[in-house]
């Protein structure tokens, strides 16, 4: 469900443009709020997108110490 995290990181840019697009740019709280709340959503996203990557390479490169096994020993 990769697709997901594109949709988020389109709607983060369209709520950081929407008050030039859609003319309320002069109400500052308003403007701000958007911008503010639209720069978060993108950095999440691009989180989301690039770096989960990374991290689920080097979970997989590197053995953790819950995967491995104690060793078992013979019972008489």
């Amino acid at each position: 469900m990769k697709y997901l995290n594109w949709v988020q990181l389109i709607l983060g840019v369209w709520v950081f443009v929407s008050p030039w697009i859609l003319g309320f740019s002069d109400i500052t709280t308003a403007l701000w709020s958007n911008i503010i709340a639209g720069a978060l959503i993108v950095i999440f996203s691009l989180w989301e997108i690039f770096g989960s990557k990374s991290a689920s390479i080097i979970n997989e490169t590197s053995p953790s110490a819950s995967s491995q096994t104690p060793p078992v020993s013979p019972t008489e």
